[in-house]
């Protein structure tokens, strides 16, 4: 389960089977969220719950993997 940690890509108009960052409004701190996608990464997992978008069915470690790289960490 991501919970609030992601939401569905399709959340703001991105195709489906993605991750994006919620809102700032909802996070205090953007950078601490970002960092804890690593220890996300630390665990194997095919599915990614998310509250807000489209969950993440097959291989969502790999797509959070992705997410995180094409964000430059």
């Amino acid at each position: 389960m991501l919970g609030d940690a992601l939401s569905g890509a399709d959340q703001r108009g991105f195709p489906r089977g993605g991750f994006h960052l919620p809102p700032g409004v909802y996070s205090e701190n953007l950078n601490q969220a970002e960092e804890s996608f690593d220890r996300l990464l630390e665990f194997e997992f095919e599915i990614g719950l998310v509250y807000h978008g489209s969950s993440f069915i097959g291989n969502a470690r790999d797509a959070l993997d992705q997410y995180v790289k094409f964000q430059g960490k």
